[in-house]
């Protein structure tokens, strides 16, 4: 055939080529420099997001406890006590002391007391704030006073004053009335110094970075106001004011605006392109913005724009000189690359294979082993020269025949599966003898290759033993786990307590509805408005509540449920638990029958001259019953001196009866307790009421435990208290399981 003419020269054909060629990587090199940069933004938004989400949960968690401080010292009965007898000089020297402990434990600049007035009674001694003659006391008191006005915790925002260094505050009232129109007696003032906690947490960051930094705002009328002092300009807490334009600018006029998420294109108060991501502090007037120079962050890939540019300068140069020669040359250096790349990249698996922290092992496709990571000798002990090939790790890992048949009918169908697929093959668990006999829990999963299949081994011996004992210990508490979806109103559980409930898969109610029906009656109503009270937004309380559920064979369990849950926002998941509390409260049941039997023989004793053989018939009955009783029983007079105890307390707290009767029961505080309990306590006794709760004591050995007490007032015939009876039950090792159960299920 004929050869069709052509007005095209070689040359041109050659040209023609070397155009496209430049086209293509001027192209590549280009759409390769915007893919970087979306990597890098991306990037960069991931670490400002992470950041300030984290610095900003931080100082709401902060604010909280601060908060949660003033909340907890809230009508203080100490502060109380001193404002109604100031000159006594042991509640003053008890006062002080309060206050200098306040100061120290919790790292307030000073922490004051102020009476209804706001006139200053007393301050921490170690404080560093300025009291006396300065506009610092003026502000402190105004502060007290709104406090003592609002009869609740008032936050004084961040604030300076002349000569003075830059601070916030609590207030809570004490010595409230009864009457909800009368202001307080006086109240407690937190002063806090923002550079022994806040502006540290605020102006550090993670990584090392010329231009990145965090920033508090708060909005104030028509500007926005730096609350601390920024990085690329000195002395600004608290002083940098910038009015917010409209449309916002700045990350931080959005900020004031109230918005949030990441801006990308805005300038700081630098005038200086960044990019920036905004939060607002929960429970605060303040706002987060972290932010770093858009220069930082496409820094590298500019840098890589201008090495691309002159590597494809070159590649155009050399091929002007030759398309053949500029092509032979390329290919030559890509195969080197290629092999050095391939060279670099098995000795980067090679290194991976031996040192990642995880057992593995390659077979090939005909079962030799071809290699075994130094983790695979240090979990299981066996050697290449152990197990040359598949065949003898089937028979020294399981040496059982019975056993190795189990795992080989469940190893093989699993590799095909994967074969099929081009997945991985599903971790599965089985029992491993390892070289020295002992036996471990292995999981055991792997991906096929093209010449063979990479297994890896995962030594759960531990998390078995841990599943194990939480099963013992589920059952020994009889503690029922749960999940539910608030959305939804689904349930589900997980425990071995479900039978001792009266539960099962089958019956088991799977909705909070159901749930709910089988609780008694009586307790179904509480029980509901607690639920309700849970689902409100922004709740952030806890849910406990003790009721009787149904066991489903015409009798009642006593149950205690708790459920912990995000304090923020509108709960969508909830986990907890409920417990049998039968012995608690037949405890508690014993506890006030003791108190009855001892008023009956209270009773008896005042008709002894009627009928003397039935008194003392009756008393030698109450006297066993309190003598043998398996709960503790201490019977004080009313200046709290122990005069009697029975054989139950001794052998609980190791004293010896000599040891504790005419002692004060305090002999067995050990300091673990809250004083407000003991001022609960001793408020419902000498009002004519009995009390319980829990103390964390002491032996006579120096251990601590915890007691469930029942404290009631014994009555004469004329009604007059004589004595003060307590029945307590020891309840710390389901305290401490309690504990358990809570770990392991929220890890």
């Amino acid at each position: 055939m004929p050869q069709i003419p052509t007005n095209r020269s070689p040359g041109a054909w050659l040209l023609g080529l070397l155009a496209l060629l430049v086209a293509l990587i001027v192209a590549g090199g280009w759409l390769h420099f915007n893919s970087q940069q979306a990597e890098a933004k991306r990037l960069a938004e991931e670490m400002l997001t992470h950041i300030e989400a984290l610095k900003a949960d931080q100082i709401a968690q902060w604010m909280r406890e601060r908060r949660a401080d003033a909340a907890a010292a809230l009508d203080l009965p100490l502060a109380r006590r001193y404002l109604q007898a100031p000159h006594d000089p042991a509640t003053r020297q008890e006062m002080q002391q309060w206050l200098n402990r306040s100061q120290r434990t919790y790292s307030y600049s000073a922490v004051a007391l102020f009476d209804a007035a706001g006139r200053l009674l007393l301050h921490s001694t170690a404080a560093q704030a300025p009291w006396q003659g300065t506009a610092f006391l003026v502000a402190a008191s105004e502060h007290a006073q709104a406090a003592v006005s609002a009869r609740d915790v008032v936050f004084y925002d961040l604030h300076d004053l002349p000569d003075q260094f830059i601070h916030m505050s609590f207030a809570a009232p004490v010595g409230l009335s009864p009457q909800p129109d009368r202001p307080a007696a006086g109240a407690l003032l937190f002063v806090i110094d923002p550079r022994s906690y806040l502006y540290p947490l605020i102006q550090t960051w993670p990584t090392p970075s010329p231009s990145a930094e965090t920033m508090l705002i708060r909005r104030e009328g028509d500007e926005v106001v730096f609350l601390n002092d920024l990085r690329h300009r000195a002395d600004t807490a608290l002083k940098l004011r910038l009015p917010i334009s409209a449309p916002p600018r700045l990350p931080s006029e959005m900020a004031a605006q109230g918005r949030e998420g990441l801006v990308e294109g805005a300038t700081d108060y630098r005038g200086v392109p960044v990019l920036a991501a905004i939060r607002a502090i929960a429970g605060t007037p303040w706002s987060m913005v972290a932010k770093v120079d858009q220069d930082e962050v496409y820094a590298p890939q500019r840098q890589q724009a201008w090495t691309t540019g002159l590597l494809t300068a070159l590649l155009v140069l050399l091929a002007s000189l030759g398309l053949g020669l500029v092509w032979r040359q390329q290919q030559l250096a890509s195969s080197r690359r290629a092999e050095a790349m391939l060279g670099e990249s098995e000795k980067r698996f090679r290194q991976l294979f031996e040192h990642v922290p995880m057992a593995l092992g390659f077979v090939t496709l005909d079962g030799r082993m071809l290699a075994l990571n130094g983790k695979f000798e240090q979990v299981l002990g066996y050697t290449l020269s152990d197990i040359p090939d598949i065949e003898a790790w089937w028979r020294l890992a399981y040496p059982d025949p019975v056993y190795r048949a189990t795992v080989q009918a469940s190893w093989s169908p699993a590799i095909e599966r994967a074969v099929a697929t081009g997945g991985e093959i599903e971790p599965t668990a089985f029992r491993v003898t390892c070289k020295g006999g002992a036996v471990r829990d292995v999981l055991i999963s792997g991906i096929v290759l093209a010449d063979g299949v990479l297994a890896a081994f995962l030594d759960i011996s531990e998390q078995k033993r841990m599943e194990r004992r939480l099963g013992l210990a589920m059952h020994a508490a009889r503690i029922l786990i749960w999940e539910i979806d608030f959305t939804t109103g689904k349930l589900g559980y997980d425990g071995s307590a479900m039978t001792g409930l009266g539960l099962d898969q089958a019956t088991a109610p799977d909705t909070l509805e159901g749930w709910m029906a089988r609780i008694h009656p009586d307790d179904r109503g509480r029980f509901t408005a607690l639920v309700e009270q849970t689902l409100q937004p922004c709740n952030t309380r806890d849910f406990d509540c003790e009721y009787r559920f149904d066991d489903n064979t015409g009798g009642y369990h006593w149950l205690q449920t708790v459920v912990q849950r995000d304090a923020d926002g509108w709960p969508l998941l909830g986990a907890g638990y409920s417990v049998n509390i039968d012995e608690r409260k037949q405890a508690e049941a014993a506890a006030a029958q003791y108190t009855r039997e001892l008023e009956r023989g209270r009773r008896a004793l005042l008709s002894v001259l009627q009928d003397q053989r039935r008194v003392e018939a009756s008393l030698r009955q109450l006297a066993l019953a309190v003598e043998q009783s398996p709960e503790s029983i201490v019977i004080t007079n009313l200046a709290a001196e122990i005069e009697y105890v029975n054989t139950a307390f001794l052998a609980t707290t190791g004293y010896t009866r000599d040891q504790v009767v005419g002692q004060n029961p305090r002999i067995l505080q050990s300091g673990q307790t809250p004083r407000a309990t003991y001022d609960e306590m001793w408020d419902s006794l000498t009002a004519g009421q009995p009390w319980k709760g829990e103390f964390i004591n002491r032996k006579a050995s120096g251990e601590e435990y915890v007691e469930f007490a029942h404290v009631a007032p014994l009555r004469q015939a004329d009604d007059r208290i004589s004595h003060y009876v307590a029945v307590k039950a020891d309840i710390t090792e389901k305290k401490r399981l309690f504990r358990i159960l809570r770990r392991n299920h929220y890890m």
